[in-house]
């Protein structure tokens, strides 16, 4: 395998890595319970979107989908804008008022698994 393989392949697994929360996932594999989270890009400027996979046992709710900045206050709260059904699903987020700099979305279930994903709203 050539060099530039090797790097393609490492950049094409590095650009599957997601906040899992509950199970390992893999590219070919969808987990059999819990959910996973992610947020794309990392780096932002207006808008980014919140993927999550919801395999069906979380379907009690997500009392907590807070975007909180680094004092720990609540920009946006979104976990009204999960639907509470097995699969992958997209929210898209205006950030385009956020203050720049890091921003925390924080997220945890009725059964006590949480997580965090770090943005970071760069500037216009």
């Amino acid at each position: 395998m050539s060099n530039f393989s090797i790097a393609k392949a490492a950049l094409f697994l590095a650009t599957l890595i997601v906040v899992c929360i509950g199970s390992f996932v893999t590219a070919s594999t969808a987990p059999e319970s819990g959910w996973v989270i992610d947020a794309y890009p990392r780096t932002i400027v207006s808008t980014f979107e919140i993927r999550l996979y919801n395999a069906n046992t979380a379907t009690q709710g997500f009392p907590t989908l807070d975007v909180v900045d680094l004092r720990g206050q609540t920009i946006e709260r979104l976990a009204d804008r999960i639907r509470l059904v097995p699969g992958l699903q997209t929210i898209e987020v205006d950030a385009s008022q956020w203050s720049t700099g890091m921003h925390l979305i924080l997220v945890s279930d009725n059964e006590s698994r949480s997580g965090t994903i770090k943005l970071l709203r760069a500037g216009n």
